[in-house]
């Protein structure tokens, strides 16, 4: 039985904003430790003005080692001014090392249909 401890790195948001607007960018795992091969679920969530775009992230088939077995449908939340965007994925690992995941890329970008 092998315990893993999974520290999750904050994501850097790469934004152009014509004004001064905001993303909030959180994302989480539902496990800190894991034995191999079990199932990690990993949320990117969102949270900008209506008006903006935002690009799903670049992930490939691995992230930091760990295997991306499934990417759900990005989930979109309207409220009055702004929008949240849902990103899940089911990570897994096959190795008993320690796991960091780096910084991941999420563009947000003014909508040019409005």
């Amino acid at each position: 039985m092998v315990k893993k401890y999974f520290f999750l790195v904050l994501f850097l948001v790469a934004s152009q904003f014509t004004l001064a607007q905001t993303a909030k960018v959180n994302a989480s795992t539902d496990t800190s430790d894991y034995l191999i091969g079990d199932p990690i679920h990993f949320t990117i969530k969102v949270e900008v003005a209506k008006e903006f775009v935002v690009t799903p992230p670049a992930i490939k088939d691995t992230i930091a080692g760990l295997e991306v077995l499934n990417q759900s449908e990005t989930k979109d939340e309207l409220s009055e001014n702004n929008k949240s965007v849902t990103f899940n994925y089911v990570l897994a690992g096959y190795d008993s090392l320690q796991v960091v995941i780096s910084p991941i890329e999420i563009l947000v970008d003014k909508n040019s249909d409005t």
